[in-house]
This record gives structure tokens, C-alpha cells and sequence, in this order.
């Protein structure tokens, strides 16, 4: 008898609804990237307390003795879903994004990186033009301490993609695509540990990066 597989099974969480159509009688789909963005953020924000207790439970953090920088990123736009079988129960997804969480802390003779990842699902309109964005994820998670003297190197990091977006407006569904960029850093100690951020945290980003290679200056 052929072993039987375990499906993967995914658990959503519904945040909030999302207006998804304009116009007369709602005919024109409208891009809900400031929405999801938004909304994105609150949730990032409400979720920032485990975030640090997962860190403090694990390492020694004596107040005062530490730098710390939080970095959150998320797609510059939300990306239109042309499948069909993408789903969430029996509504059909329309839109998707992500979120990106990086915590460094930095200590005299270590740096402490805590990182996790969400994905986001906008839902077809329903009833009064509306959708639903959902959020699943975080629950796993990267939390290492390394030591400054076991750094080799700290180096940038750039990703593009394009993503098939709606254009603003209210002319229908005018589509088209959008380059979306994710910039950063990489920690090289064994492995890489990279560290990005939207473009919103580029200064913390660069105070950060400087630090680092501060601290790797000062033991080597």
C-alpha cells in the first residue's frame, strides 16, 4: 500500500476588508496596494511584543548593554493573481504580498539576528465592492547569536521582480507590471544572514551596516 502524503494544510487569519472595486455598479477592479500596505503594517505592529519575547526568552539582554534595529519589508506593490485555483476556502485570491522581519541586536561581542516571514491574501470582491485580507506565517522563525570575531565579511544585497499589478485609476482593470526591489545587507559568518528592509528604513539600514563593521574592526 502506497504511503499516503499529508497534505500541507495552511491556516489564514482574516484582518480587516479591503475595498477591491470603484466605479458604477463597482465595474472597475482598483488597486489596493496602499490598503494592504497599511494594514500590513498594523499587523506587524500588534505582533512586535512576541517578536521581542521570543528573543529575550532565548538570550541574555541586559538593559543598556545592547544597540537594537527592527527592519520590516514588504513589496512596494500588492501582485495581481491570475490563477484560478488560488484560493482561501472557496473565495478566490486576487491579490498577494508578503512581509520580511529582521531584529539585530547588537551586543559588545556578538550580534543577535531574529528573523521571520509572513504572506498576506486579498480576496475577491464580494458583497459592496469588498475583499479580505488575510495573513498566515510566523510561527517559524531563524534566531542566532554570532560572534563579531567570526564575521568575514558584510556585504550589500539586491533583488528585483517584476509583479503583475492594477494601475491607479478607474478606466477597469488596467494591468501592467511593476519592478519590485528588496535591498539590504549580508552578514557572511559560515553562512549568509541577510537583512533587508523597505525603503522607508534606509538610514537604520546604513547605521546598522556601520556598526557591524565597527564592531568587526574593533576585535580584529
Amino acid at each position: 500500500m502506497a504511503e499516503e502524503r499529508i497534505k500541507n494544510i495552511v491556516e489564514y487569519k482574516k484582518l480587516a476588508n479591503i475595498r477591491l472595486k470603484s466605479g458604477f455598479i463597482f465595474k472597475s477592479v482598483r488597486d489596493p496596494s496602499e490598503d494592504v500596505e497599511s494594514e500590513i503594517k498594523a499587523y506587524l505592529e500588534s505582533q512586535r511584543a512576541s517578536f521581542n519575547q521570543r528573543v529575550e526568552s532565548t538570550f541574555d539582554l541586559p538593559e543598556g548593554e545592547y544597540t537594537k534595529f527592527e527592519f520590516f519589508w514588504t513589496p512596494q506593490r500588492a501582485k495581481r493573481v491570475a490563477a484560478d485555483d488560488d484560493r482561501i476556502e472557496q473565495d478566490k485570491v486576487w491579490f498577494r504580498s508578503q512581509a520580511k522581519i529582521s531584529l539585530l541586536y547588537l551586543k559588545l561581542r556578538s550580534l543577535i539576528i531574529f528573523k521571520t516571514e509572513f504572506k498576506f491574501a486579498v480576496t475577491e470582491a464580494g458583497c459592496g465592492g469588498n475583499g479580505a485580507i488575510y495573513s498566515t506565517g510566523g510561527r517559524n522563525f531563524t534566531l542566532e547569536e554570532i560572534y563579531f570575531n567570526k564575521i568575514t565579511t558584510v556585504g550589500a544585497y539586491h533583488d528585483e521582480e517584476l509583479y503583475n499589478v492594477i494601475n491607479p485609476g478607474c478606466s477597469g482593470e488596467n494591468k501592467s507590471t511593476f519592478n519590485v526591489t528588496e535591498d539590504g545587507f549580508v552578514i557572511r559568518a559560515g553562512e549568509a544572514f541577510r537583512i533587508t528592509a523597505s525603503q522607508s528604513f534606509a538610514q537604520e539600514l546604513r547605521d546598522a551596516r556601520n556598526m557591524i563593521n565597527g564592531k568587526i574592526s574593533g576585535v580584529n
